[in-house]
């Protein structure tokens, strides 16, 4: 996340994406989020499908966010498994780290923001909120169901899909049923399904997946 020339690739991809465009994504770290960030096409406080409050760290602070905060989140960015820098106290609360929000943020606003529902708590040490890859995942916080849910939305109201870097083992029951009404609707062309991955063996598996009908590139992101 700390290093921008690196995720020219991933700025690149996103500035062709349309306005109300969907990302969904397995990864946990956070350069989707700082590239997206940095082209002005997505914001923390809305843009993860919840919203969130962010005010200054110190109560000296001039009230209000920077400018760049204001503005709102022109794609909506999915993190099925959660994030680094996510911290839940319970199944009912997800709250975005300090020291996540500073590097989510460095170099574009210079005021130190914390998640106001951090306030809330004296002694903020709480599990990080990831759901790690498993056979069985285990996704019972509330904002990761939200989160799976807008992606089964989407996947259902897509007319075009993009796959990189994700090679769809047979053991991901999940994601497998996720993607499920992909191969239907492929199926009567109601969408149009692409899949970029320079390993052969992964492309065959998404031809069988789709029965032919989705379009395979030896490609790969970045």
């Amino acid at each position: 996340m700390d290093s921008p020339a690196s995720r020219q690739y991933l700025r690149d991809l996103f500035s062709t994406l349309a306005r109300g465009d969907v990302i969904i994504t397995l990864n946990w770290d956070a350069a989707a989020d700082r590239s997206l960030f940095e082209i002005n096409r997505w914001n923390p406080h809305d843009g993860y499908s919840f919203a969130k409050t962010l005010v200054p760290e110190s109560p000296f602070a001039s009230p209000g966010l920077p400018e760049k905060l204001t503005i709102p989140s022109e794609i909506v960015l999915l993190k099925l498994h959660g994030s680094v820098g996510w911290r839940s106290p319970d199944d009912h609360h997800l709250i975005f780290g300090k020291y996540f929000l500073q590097q989510l943020l460095s170099k574009d606003v210079e005021t130190l923001l914390i998640d106001a529902e951090q306030k809330k708590y004296l002694y903020p040490l709480f599990q990080p909120l990831m759901a790690y890859p498993s056979y069985l995942k285990t996704v019972q916080n509330k904002f990761l169901r939200k989160i799976w849910q807008q992606a089964d939305v989407a996947i259902r109201l897509a007319g075009v899909v993009e796959i990189y870097g994700y090679s769809l083992p047979e053991s991901d029951v999940a994601m497998s049923l996720l993607l499920a009404p992909l191969r239907w609707r492929a199926a009567v062309n109601e969408v149009k399904v692409e899949v970029n991955d320079p390993n052969g063996e992964v492309l065959d598996r998404y031809r069988t997946f789709f029965d032919g009908k989705v379009t395979l590139c030896k490609r790969a992101l970045g």
